[in-house]
């Protein structure tokens, strides 16, 4: 939220950007805090509440580097180190040790990372590259936290997510 209010004038949209940054922080603590609640039904509640917060630190921190155009070296780097610490809290989520998160979380964030420096030499919309991105993540830490053999729904679940990263991606190139 740092980064987002820096880049924005003193104004009331700065005044309501602080705001949303608050509540956003509120969530997340609220639902971190809920999540070691033994009720199962309020552990699948927040599971899904921060899993969705996860992304939009994503997409918000990938919107920032695209933006910011600091060169691919540089945004594959902080790709890799923001994918993987996201995967690996959504692993964690789930019933992945921490052994099988972390190594799940390095490759998503090599993968990412990749995908972050073909993304440095391609002309799109910081949003849209940002959304490559977040499909990214989604797909790859979610494929890996899945068992073996995994199911056809569920190939088809991230199979539509690709296709959708295919669709962003050809509309903003």
């Amino acid at each position: 939220m740092g980064l987002l209010l820096q880049q924005l004038p003193v104004s009331p949209a700065w005044a309501v950007a602080l705001l949303l940054g608050v509540l956003f922080v509120t969530l997340v603590l609220i639902a971190e805090y809920a999540q070691v609640d033994p009720a199962p039904a309020a552990q699948r509640t927040t599971r899904l509440l921060l899993g969705w917060l996860a992304y939009a630190v994503g997409l918000l921190h990938f919107g920032w580097l695209r933006a910011a155009a600091i060169g691919a070296g540089p945004a594959a780097a902080i790709a890799f180190m923001v994918a993987a610490l996201l995967a690996y809290r959504l692993a964690r989520l789930g019933t992945a040790g921490a052994l099988p998160a972390a190594a799940g979380a390095l490759v998503t964030g090599v993968i990412v990372a990749e995908c972050a420096w073909a993304l440095a030499y391609w002309p799109t919309a910081a949003m849209a590259g940002a959304a490559l991105l977040v499909i990214a993540l989604h797909v790859c830490s979610g494929l890996l936290r899945e068992p073996l053999p995994i199911a056809r729904s569920t190939l088809g679940g991230y199979a539509a997510a690709g296709a959708a990263a295919l669709l962003i991606a050809l509309r903003a190139g």
